[in-house]
């Protein structure tokens, strides 16, 4: 980026706001959606411009604290000061004078995740399951399954209207008996395909070549006492050591289980080396005293997932989509995404399986028609970052994006709440890290 030409006797604005991260500060501005991290002369420089302030005068003040002439200093200052203004952090007009943000009310939809639900079965009950065992009975007690025709069906329909991307998880999709033939399908429809598995049956001679087919296994292995348990732990270590690619462990993460996390980190790196780790906090499935107990606490996450951040082989993906490409105004429910259940039913997402966010079904409407006409998708693309009260004021909402919709709607009995506690716990923390990590460089 070209650096604009700046006179030292022209008053610039610190227009962007501050946070100190784990590796370095981080000066971010909202409206250009545009960051640095720097280091600490380099936060002492543009703080100084706080409420305006003349590049000259700011180098007499700060070289009365150092051993430095101005004029040693004035060169590499005045050539960061060029840097920061052509980067949105520094700027020539007063705050006042700056367009405002405008933030959409409303989202257009544009299809990319399909999350396929192959199966309500799952060999496991864990208690933390975004789907866990007694919702999924009520929900799924009588109900008639797709059959092969009608997924190859969806698959199609979903491709028609813009979808990239087929996650095929459940329930444990690895117990559905054609999924070797609808993760060919969806590969032969041009879709990159993920599995998302418990991981306990990957050790099966049948499964080893079916796991071929995905781009991406993401294993929800989590932690022990004793590391990962077994035959998970075995069956991604076969598949590493058959040279599998686009291996990653997710573990979720309770305040019983975020202790082991290290000593888990440790045997990954151990055995598994290179195959990324993306711990999840465990978000609560409803506001009862016993699923808010599972949440880790502020101490245990700041020791054992912050902290770690940093290192090349942890990813979380607390916040939605990880990195920080584009600026967030929705969690992607109904914008981005969609999940198709085992018996054709359509949700914004899979988090969001409950009745009363039922889109519609894939046996009585084609999918264009539950896409771009469905109430339930309407209401979420209606939903963003502005409209959450709590939300709309905070300066890192178009990091987050409001967080997790279901999250919010499980602990706060309300959609449109903010993403309590979570927010507080994590997701304020984790948003300052992510955008110091994606700077790829500490400006001096």
């Amino acid at each position: 980026m070209q650096r604009k030409s700046i006179s030292p006797r022209q008053r610039l604005w610190l227009s962007s706001v501050r946070f100190d991260s784990s590796i370095g500060h981080v000066f971010y501005n909202e409206r250009l959606f545009r960051w640095v991290r720097v280091n600490p002369a380099g936060k002492a420089l543009l703080m100084a411009f706080s409420g305006g302030a003349i590049p000259r005068e700011v180098l007499l003040r700060v070289g009365e604290g150092t051993q430095q002439s101005v004029s040693d200093m004035e060169k590499p200052a005045l050539d960061f000061i060029k840097l920061m203004v052509s980067r949105g952090i520094l700027s020539v007009e007063a705050p006042e004078k700056q367009a405002p943000l405008t933030i959409p009310d409303r989202l257009e939809a544009s299809l990319r995740d399909i999350y396929l639900n192959v199966t309500d079965l799952c060999n496991l009950n864990c208690s933390y399951c975004y789907d866990r065992y007694d919702r999924r009975v009520r929900r799924t007690v009588g109900k008639r399954r797709l059959s092969v025709p009608q997924w190859k069906d969806a698959l199609a329909q979903t491709k028609q209207i813009g979808a990239t991307r087929a996650i095929f998880t459940g329930g444990e999709p690895l117990l559905f008996p054609n999924l070797k033939e609808l993760a060919t399908c969806a590969k032969q429809l041009g879709f990159k395909i993920h599995l998302l598995t418990n991981g306990t049956l990957l050790g099966s001679a049948d499964v080893s070549g079916l796991c071929e087919l995905f781009d991406r296994i993401q294993v929800g292995l989590d932690p022990g006492p004793d590391g990962p348990p077994e035959p998970a732990a075995q069956g991604i270590i076969a598949l590493f050591k058959a040279g599998k690619h686009g291996l990653s462990m997710d573990p979720v993460l309770t305040r019983q289980t975020i202790d082991y996390y290290p000593r888990y980190r440790e045997w990954a790196n151990e055995l598994l080396p290179g195959v990324p780790i993306r711990p999840t906090i465990y978000v609560p499935n409803s506001a009862s005293p016993a699923d808010i107990a599972m949440l880790p606490s502020r101490h245990q996450v700041q020791s054992h997932i912050l902290k770690a951040h940093s290192d090349d082989d942890v990813h979380p993906t607390a916040l939605p989509g990880g990195d920080v490409p584009m600026p967030r105004y929705h969690c992607g429910a109904g914008v981005s995404t969609l999940c198709i259940a085992f018996d054709g039913s359509v949700y914004p997402c899979q988090s969001l399986q409950r009745d009363d966010y039922l889109a519609g079904n894939i046996l009585e409407q084609r999918i264009t028609d539950i896409w771009e006409n469905s109430e339930v998708f309407s209401m979420l693309r209606g939903l963003t970052v502005a409209a959450i009260e709590g939300c709309s004021s905070c300066s890192l909402r178009l990091v987050c994006g409001g967080g997790c919709r279901a999250s919010a709607l499980n602990t706060q009995g309300d959609i449109r709440a903010q993403n309590r506690p979570l927010c507080d716990l994590l997701l304020r923390d984790l948003a300052i890290e992510q955008i110091a990590a994606s700077a790829t460089e500490t400006v001096n």
